[in-house]
């Protein structure tokens, strides 16, 4: 069994330890061996060590021919080599950071159930979707400083955050069809209130979508540089778009006729939703369709 195999392995159990205690105290169960306070400290430890594995894995598959094929390799021609696979990978990882840097300062501990799953999924798809001889997606250092470079560098941040509050929308739409079943019992004791996770979706949405009109106006820039003209175009352009307009909605919703609950939820998931399709869902027809 190769080194990579068995720290992929070490990072998917982190992940399900985390989001199995996580779990069992959103029911209210307590953790064997555990009192609260020594349980506050086990999940975020138990999710930095999944960030820090992971991220040992992500730094050298992009930088490396490929982890599957062992460390050995050196650099990628050109620079970081940067897969669909890895992208989502990448994605995962920035999801599960900022998740445990929001939970010191938010009360937002219980979004590992949604994002530790979610990053559980992306390290593996990251592992198996490696092609070792292929340098196709390789940057120079040249593009990586350029504007597209910065670009590209402010995309997983954002999509990170919004992974984040699309994590929020499907807690709270739970939690709100929870509350309102006969049985008052079915409310998952240690969730916080529905205003304090609705508070919560909406300054990660805003963030979000702060991040994703800088991001916006410095692709626009770089395109006008590079062929003459702000947009070009294509599927990605289009449902980048037509995501940025359904979050821009939602917050203008949110603020001038009040919406909440599972309607700014729902419509989070289905921003969300398409804001992935503009990014993977094209690079996946692009890349793994077309391309064959």
């Amino acid at each position: 069994m190769s080194w990579s195999l068995i720290l992929v392995a070490a990072c998917v159990a982190i992940y399900c330890l985390g989001t199995f205690f996580l779990w069992r105290e959103a029911n209210g169960d307590t953790i064997t061996g555990f009192n609260n306070g020594h349980s506050r400290f086990l999940i975020p430890g138990l999710t930095a060590l999944a960030i820090a594995v992971h991220g040992y894995l992500l730094y050298h598959s992009i930088y490396s021919q490929g982890y599957s094929q062992g460390y050995s390799q050196g650099y990628s021609q050109g620079g970081p080599n940067i897969s669909l696979g890895q992208a989502i990978s990448m994605a995962g990882w920035i999801s599960a950071a900022l998740y445990l840097c929001i939970s010191f300062v938010k009360q937002t501990i219980n979004l590992g159930i949604i994002v530790l799953p979610l990053g559980l999924i992306a390290v593996l798809i990251g592992f198996i979707s490696i092609d070792p001889t292929s340098t196709n997606h390789a940057f120079s250092i040249d593009q990586i400083l350029s504007g597209m470079g910065w670009h590209l560098a402010l995309a997983i941040p954002t999509y990170g955050i919004l992974c984040v509050a699309f994590a929020q929308a499907c807690l709270l739409i739970i939690q709100d069809r929870l509350l309102h079943k006969p049985n008052p019992g079915n409310r998952l004791p240690t969730f916080p209130a529905i205003q304090t996770m609705e508070s919560n979706l909406f300054w990660l949405m805003l963030l979000g979508f702060l991040l994703m009109t800088v991001n916006l106006v410095i692709g626009m820039a770089s395109n006008l540089k590079k062929i003459g003209a702000l947009l070009d175009f294509n599927h990605h352009i289009l449902f980048s778009i037509l995501a940025w307009f359904c979050f821009a909605c939602l917050l203008s919703g949110r603020k001038i006729a009040g919406w909440r609950g599972q309607t700014a939820a729902k419509w989070t998931i289905i921003a969300f939703g398409i804001l992935v399709l503009a990014y993977f869902g094209t690079r996946f027809v692009n890349e793994l369709l077309l391309s064959g």
